[in-house]
């Protein structure tokens, strides 16, 4: 016995209500075509996210076990498209169950939804977790589409409640190389993953279970593939958190990555194969983080792969700024370019959700492009919060290069404190375990900027450093380009940003130590600043610029801790490095030498004025001087 909910051959009754009462930007049209409803729109999530087709009714359903819905297919597709079918009681909550659109051929298919499995209650923004659908008095049916930016459509013929649970439908057997079923994985999983941090595990399995069914009953995928899929699937009936995880550890086995996962989805279940039989390994031609890989140290992804799916970016018109900013994807590799103006907000970023547990890693590696040239190096930030919603980062320089690709290496323990809106928290710790985003953020650097990203993967183990390139460049070069670096890295220092000062100095001394042309007594200063020894953040970047001025030929008052003869050590390990002769012999008083006018702001000396306010301060003194003597000028008709 069955009963129709869908209002007959006619469909009557139906209605559209979108996102639009909420402030949001959706839309969505209904048609009714040879006894079918047929809704198309597209969906914003800019506001509300959702659109929905619903219509009133009074029915008892406790006869019956579930929903039975019949639609049509994807023709094709990229993604399984995650639907909802709600039913509202008398309590006015709303109880909803997921069901997925799967790619395919255009085919009927049905879908049962058990009332056992609908999700908590829900009535406009609040939740009942405690409530259960009172399935003698349901008073309204609804379809939803939620959170799925895009255009989306969906032809439905029958929706009916259901005595018994029928046997599932079978999916069809596609066309599918490895290739296509990886690149479905990975797309499934950026939608899924971002229904799951908004709260709707149930859509985000259902996405994930009909992604790994297409690809076990695809043709043309390898074998070992459809057997990680079949354990998946066949990993038995539990709660829909735990079915999740158990699809995306399969699903991130194919793709040759691995996580931390919970417990109760950890072991070797993962490794049988569709008869039931043996163990599967992974696929030799996928090479990411695979744990299979000989000698390869573990390692996570976390930039999406090899689509870089799930990034987004976000400017400071939050913050009333006016930089602009916008990434693209192209072989592997995202870029993310724009014009950063720090009259305002003074950045921009790309962020990706990522639930991750980084705990078994010490850091991050990335690899980008450098600048095939530049005036200076560009400070850039990894960060990385956490459940707590605090950020911590660690910035890295893109240096004065040729162009060629480098990996950085971020430690854990290196990264910053935490940061959240305007406020710090010096005591904070980022919690590994509980990783919700990453980001790249460009900060205080006014003008054009540009990076291409190729991977970000967090690593058991560090990686060898890599050797700057050698480019070409003569003494008056190298000094330009610390005074650039002084210029850019002093701004950041005084705006709070330390670790970003001390990388701009320490890879402007880089490359001048790799360069060809320039004197051996300038490359012993710069081996002496990067040969001191490994102390704070701050001690470096004093050390850096005690460097930098000693080849520029100037004298500061630098901290007690960065004094010594260590800045006479040469490059091969002797003492006696002398100033570059026609260099402007260093003065013993740094408030009357000839400075840059940007420079490390001396917050240690107390007695001195601050060297990157020396020059406005002169500045304001001449002024008033002036304002003086023109009053005395009108006091006496000069």
């Amino acid at each position: 016995m069955s009963l129709a909910l869908d209002g007959g051959s006619g469909k009557s009754g139906w209605y559209v209500t979108l996102d639009g009462v909420m402030g949001g930007r959706s839309t969505g049209t209904l048609t009714i075509e040879n006894n079918a409803l047929f809704f198309s729109g597209y969906l914003n999530v800019a506001g509300g996210g959702f659109a929905n087709i619903r219509r009133q009714i009074s029915s008892n359903l406790q006869a019956y076990e579930g929903i039975s819905i019949e639609f049509e297919t994807q023709n094709g597709g990229t993604v399984p498209i995650a639907w909802e079918l709600q039913l509202e009681d008398n309590s006015r909550y709303s109880f909803g169950h997921a069901f997925a659109n799967p790619l395919s051929d255009g085919r009927r298919m049905k879908v049962f939804l058990s009332f056992s499995n609908f999700d908590k209650g829900r009535r406009i923004t609040q939740q009942c977790s405690n409530c259960e659908l009172n399935k003698s008095s349901v008073r309204e049916v609804s379809i939803y589409m939620l959170f799925q930016e895009g255009n989306y459509s969906i032809r439905i013929y029958s929706i009916e409640a259901l005595e018994v649970a029928p046997n599932p439908d079978v999916y069809p057997s596609l066309e599918m190389t490895d290739t296509q079923a990886k690149a479905v994985l990975e797309k499934s999983i950026e939608s899924g993953s971002s229904l799951w941090n908004k709260g709707y595990e149930m859509h985000c399995a259902v996405i994930y279970e009909s992604a790994l069914r297409s690809i076990k009953e695809a043709s043309g995928v390898s074998s070992v593939m459809q057997d990680f899929a079949c354990a998946g699937l066949r990993w038995g009936e539990k709660t829909t958190i735990e079915k999740a995880w158990a699809y995306r550890r399969v699903m991130d086995k194919i793709l040759g990555e691995e996580l931390n996962y919970p417990e109760f989805v950890q072991g070797d279940w993962v490794n049988e194969k569709c008869d039931g039989t043996g163990v599967t390994n992974a696929p030799t031609s996928l090479v990411e983080a695979t744990v299979a890989a000989v000698n390869a140290p573990p390692s996570l992804m976390l930039d999406g792969g090899a689509q870089k799916s799930g990034w987004n970016v976000v400017l400071d018109g939050v913050m009333g700024g006016k930089s602009s900013g916008s990434y693209t994807v192209e072989d592997g590799a995202i870029s993310f370019s724009g014009y950063l103006d720090v009259d305002g907000g003074g950045f921009a970023n790309i962020q990706r959700q990522s639930s991750s547990d980084l705990s078994p890693y010490i850091g991050i590696s990335i690899e980008f492009d450098t600048q095939n040239g530049g005036s200076k190096p560009i400070a850039w930030e990894l960060q990385l919060s956490d459940d707590s919603g605090f950020s911590y980062g660690h910035p890295f320089a893109n240096p004065v290069s040729n162009g060629l690709r480098m990996t950085s290496f971020l430690a854990f323990e290196d990264f910053d404190t935490g940061r959240r809106g305007g406020s710090k928290c010096n005591n904070c710790a980022l919690k590994l375990m509980n990783i919700r985003s990453i980001g790249v953020w460009m900060l205080f650097q006014e003008g054009d900027y540009e990076i291409q990203v190729y991977s970000i993967k967090a690593s058991k183990e560090a990686p060898k450093e890599e050797d700057y390139a050698t480019l070409e460049m003569n003494d008056e070069k190298a000094k330009e380009l610390l005074k650039n670096s002084i210029e850019s890295g002093a701004s950041l220092w005084n705006k709070g940003y330390e670790m970003h000062c001390a990388v701009i100095y320490e890879s402007a001394l880089k490359s001048v130590k790799s360069s060809n042309g320039i004197s051996n007594v300038i490359k012993d200063f710069a081996c002496a600043g990067l040969n001191w020894s490994e102390k704070s953040t701050e001690e470096k970047a004093w050390a850096y610029r005690r460097a930098m001025d000693n080849i520029l030929g100037m004298s500061g008052n630098y901290p007690e801790s960065v004094q010594g003869d260590w800045i006479q050590m040469r490059c091969d390990g002797t003492m006696g490095t002398q100033a570059p002769t026609g260099m402007v012999e260093a003065t013993k008083n740094p408030a009357k030498s000839t400075t840059i006018e940007s420079t490390v702001a001396s917050k240690q000396v107390a007695t001195t004025i601050e060297p990157a306010k020396e020059a406005e301060s002169f500045s304001s003194l001449l002024e008033s001087m002036m304002v003086l003597i023109l009053m005395i000028a009108v006091l006496f008709n000069l």
